[in-house]
């Protein structure tokens, strides 16, 4: 007697192209992937850091670029080690996982306080305001309330791991008996986390 024995074809295996290996992602995400004209159907799946497969959804087929995508919210999610992986299903009905790609979540923003001046303190003269925000900052600026708008200052320097300094000429200002100061951390992914104190100026 004649047995049928059906083999699944490891090049039909498709392949995640977006996001990128090793990158940082957040918010909603567009997922692509790329896989055989055979494969009529496909899905994506996300990798936890504890190895725990859940579904992200359906793909859908973009017949201009050849390509399969959908979209991923990643709020509430967070932290390196996640991984996304295709899953792409022929005619027959077999299954093919492609490689897992890894990528990190990062839905946090930056934390960040200041340290000079502390609320309710006086300014006078040229200040050096300082702030610390975590290591995932890249950038670091303050600015404050004139009483109708926000009023950039500038950029800060990290003066040392996690320290930002900036000096403010306060000197035009006046007497002001209370004004809101603002700091304002960035990640790489911009994501923005704040900070406010009111302070005296003279």
């Amino acid at each position: 007697a004649w047995v049928s024995v059906r083999y699944a074809q490891s090049g039909l295996r498709p392949a995640v192209v977006s996001p990128l290996a090793n990158s940082t992602v957040t918010g909603e995400i567009n997922l692509t992937a790329v896989a055989d004209p055979l494969i009529v159907g496909l899905r994506f799946d996300y990798v936890t850091p504890t190895n725990v497969t859940f579904g992200v959804g359906a793909a859908a087929f973009d017949a201009g670029s050849g390509r399969w995508w959908a979209l991923w919210n990643t709020t509430g999610l967070g932290g390196a080690g996640y991984s996304v992986v295709a899953v792409g299903t022929d005619a027959r009905g077999f299954r093919f996982s492609g490689p897992r790609q890894p990528i990190t979540v990062d839905n946090a923003p930056p934390l960040v306080a200041f340290v000079y001046p502390t609320n309710n303190g006086n300014l006078t003269g040229v200040a050096n305001l300082v702030a610390t925000a975590s290591l995932d900052a890249v950038s670091v600026s303050f600015s404050y309330d004139n009483g109708t708008a926000v009023v950039p200052i500038g950029f800060a320097t990290q003066t040392s791991p996690g320290r930002w300094e900036l000096s403010f000429d306060t000197t035009s200002f006046g007497e002001i008996d209370s004004v809101a100061l603002f700091v304002t951390a960035v990640d790489a992914v911009g994501l923005a986390g704040t900070g406010s104190v009111n302070v005296a100026i003279d």
